[in-house]
């Protein structure tokens, strides 16, 4: 995906309304620094030289930040673990004991 590029998703079986949006390096980070309303979190995965995978996932509980770290193993690829981060946040969001107002999800990827 480009920058600039937007596209409104819809699942009408699922009552799931989604928005993504892909924006430049700048523009991005003052995007994520803007308030919002709903939960917020902000993900990562990577791959190390010794092939392990991973991914973290962080968001604001009151004034603190709080996070989850996800070991995968070492037969994937970074794509994968950037998108086992995406399911990984859907699912926290999907656990929250009142469903937020809305749902934003950073990635770099």
């Amino acid at each position: 995906m480009r920058a600039g590029w937007k596209r409104r998703f819809c699942h009408a079986a699922r009552k799931l309304d989604l928005e993504v949006i892909v924006e430049e390096k700048v523009e991005a980070k003052k995007t994520a620094e803007r308030g919002r309303a709903g939960l917020t979190i902000f993900t990562g995965g990577s791959r190390v030289s010794s092939g392990a995978t991973g991914y973290a996932a962080a968001w604001k509980s009151r004034s603190r930040w709080v996070g989850v770290k996800t070991h995968l193993g070492y037969n994937q690829e970074a794509f994968d673990t950037e998108c086992a981060a995406l399911v990984g946040a859907l699912e926290l969001a999907a656990r929250r004991r009142t469903t937020p107002e809305a749902v934003t999800i950073f990635t770099d990827s």
